[in-house]
């Protein structure tokens, strides 16, 4: 059972390579891809901590009775909506088509798992996600950050000592066949995935951008210094992810604390804030993690399944 493990057994521990065949995935395999393998939840996104740009602005819901309001601001407000989303569209298509590109180059970024037998090939992690999480090395990660430790407990106000451990299960559950495996593998051989020229892929067990990586090494330089040689193949590591999202945690801690929105869209910010007012501390930072409307009930549903299995190990 996962709970049984000391923290030795998981650092340094490198992701073990699934067996595999180096293939790039067909037309065919694609298209049922996006035909049955998306989910409700996509990969997290992680705010850029160098600039306040909007990065959330496609989560938001925009809430208005045209009884209530002139229609014409509306309106107005409707266009550009519409326009934000269709240069949104725009970006994604441009970052997928440049994937692509790099993929037919790089063997390396073509890397699929095989998941055991009667697994889900399109979630190759999903129903195994205890085999990428370590908890002791989860639980650990809470101390070092003090703003985080403070808060460790049971009921309003509190952050649950496992939510670190059910974001990531969580994170795994949604792991993707194409895209996270491809990239995992891409920096498990390189060390980075700079083939990409763009820091904003999400990586690892959680599922953290690498941007949120690198700014989280400069601004928790005591608790993260010991990865500044090799970050992103640490962020790979189930016994060194926990740190980084625990240095996440911290951080979002900082700004609801002062009340500074750190790049969040109005609209995001302003639910989180709500849920940080009304002491619901892990509310508020597995929104901060991924906003996705779901978001905070697929981690209880992880963090449920946490404490079952825990049940059932002590029985």
């Amino acid at each position: 059972m996962p709970f049984e493990n000391s923290p030795e057994q998981y650092r340094p521990r490198d992701v073990q390579q699934p067996s595999t065949a180096a293939l790039l995935p067909s037309n065919h395999e694609m298209q049922a891809f996006y035909q049955t393998g998306k989910t409700a939840v996509s990969e997290p996104s992680f705010l850029d901590f160098g600039t306040s740009a909007n990065i959330y602005g496609n989560n938001d819901t925009v809430a208005w009775n045209p009884r209530d309001l002139d229609p014409r601001p509306a309106i107005k407000h409707t266009a550009e909506h519409v326009e934000k989303q269709a240069h949104q569209v725009g970006k994604t298509t441009q970052r997928h088509t440049e994937y692509a590109k790099a993929t037919i180059d790089a063997p390396d970024l073509q890397y699929r798992e095989q998941p055991p037998k009667g697994g889900d090939y399109w979630h190759p992690h999903r129903g195994r996600e205890n085999d990428f999480v370590s908890y002791p090395a989860c639980s650990a990660a809470n101390m070092p950050f003090e703003n985080v430790r403070l808060r460790i407990g049971t009921g309003p106000g509190h952050i649950d000592p496992d939510l670190i451990a059910a974001m990531m299960r969580n994170e795994q559950f949604f792991y993707k066949q194409i895209g996270d495996v491809g990239q995992d593998n891409y920096i498990r051989k390189h060390g980075n995935l700079d083939i990409l020229h763009d820091d904003s892929y999400s990586i690892g067990p959680a599922q953290m951008q690498i941007r949120n990586i690198q700014n989280l090494l400069k601004q928790f330089p005591e608790q993260l210094g010991q990865y500044a040689g090799d970050p992103l193949r640490a962020a790979l590591n189930p016994g060194d992810a926990p740190m980084f999202v625990a240095a996440y945690m911290s951080n979002m801690i900082e700004h609801l604390e002062s009340g500074k929105n750190p790049g969040f869209s109005a609209g995001v910010w302003k639910n989180i804030e709500r849920h940080w007012k009304e002491h619901d501390a892990n509310g508020a930072l597995i929104l901060a993690f991924n906003p996705d409307p779901h978001q905070i009930e697929n981690v209880d549903t992880q963090l449920n399944a946490i404490r079952n299995e825990r049940a059932q190990a002590t029985h």
